[in-house]
């Protein structure tokens, strides 16, 4: 088992000017802290429009400055949002990232189902599971093939080269947040790792794996890499007084429970 780091880069109210760029710094520095102790991997996620919850839009950024931070621990990116980017543009910087880290870049894709983010972006909710597969599978063929094309439904490429490319080969692990039924047989049969969240307990984690398990013994994977392994994303809190921990880590899930609730209510807005 590995163990690794999870941000969304939350920024509690009331702000003042420097309350974005303190909790990234913060940030950083714990990650450099981190891998002295020994952790194997960092992860930030992608969200937009989302102010408290997460402030952290351009993941790609904030590790390509954590890779100057450090010289071992692993740069994933949980996940890319693959609806509302181009596989051209999402190719090129996850390559000048894995240059700059040295090889150790891993890329998790994902649809985010609901409208609040597509919209402004001009993605249909209705797409969004076509684009992500059909992006899922060009990209490790951007990464590997000297000239590449494409002709699909939503992504059109003429030959081109291009550059630059991975350091990691054939190409960087790809992952796929799987949460649906759906999404984590499709990840298996693509090739992509299983990023699982922990809502639901154990009982619904232990499903979405065994599910994942089970397309994998079907897969065939074209023009990627495969990556079986699984990851699970957990909240926890860690203190050496047990009381501080009953009080404040209580006083910090709730704020992230809460956190959850007003995403609820605004994500299906358009």
């Amino acid at each position: 088992m590995k163990f690794g780091l999870f941000y969304q880069i939350q920024v509690p109210k009331p702000w003042d000017e420097h309350s974005e760029s303190k909790r990234i710094w913060e940030a950083l520095d714990q990650i450099a802290y981190a891998e002295e102790m020994g952790y194997d991997s960092v992860w930030f996620s992608e969200h937009h429009f989302r102010p408290e919850w997460s402030h952290n839009s351009a993941p790609d950024l904030t590790l390509a400055a954590v890779s100057q931070r450090t010289s071992r621990i692993r740069l994933g990116v949980g996940v890319v949002l693959a609806p509302i980017h181009h596989p051209l543009h999402t190719a090129a910087r996850m390559a000048t990232l894995d240059i700059l880290s040295n090889g150790r870049v891993d890329v998790g894709l994902g649809r985010t189902g609901y409208p609040y983010q597509l919209t402004p972006f001009g993605t249909k909710l209705e797409d969004t599971r076509g684009m992500w597969e059909e992006f899922a599978q060009v990209l490790p063929r951007i990464w590997t093939e000297e000239v590449f094309s494409h002709e699909g439904k939503y992504y059109q490429i003429p030959p081109r080269e291009v550059l630059p490319k991975p350091i990691q080969k054939p190409h960087p692990p790809l992952w796929s947040a799987c949460s649906s039924e759906e999404t984590t047989r499709t990840a298996a049969q693509l090739g992509l790792g299983a990023l699982v969240g922990s809502e639901g307990g154990p009982d619904k984690v232990g499903s979405v794996l065994d599910l994942y398990q089970q397309a994998l013994k079907t897969a065939s994977p074209s023009g990627v890499s495969p990556n079986s392994h699984n990851a699970l994303m957990t909240a926890g809190f860690c203190h050496e007084d047990p009381k501080e921990i009953e009080g404040r880590g209580t006083e910090l899930i709730g704020w992230y429970t809460d956190q959850q609730r007003k995403r609820a209510r605004l994500v299906w807005q358009g």
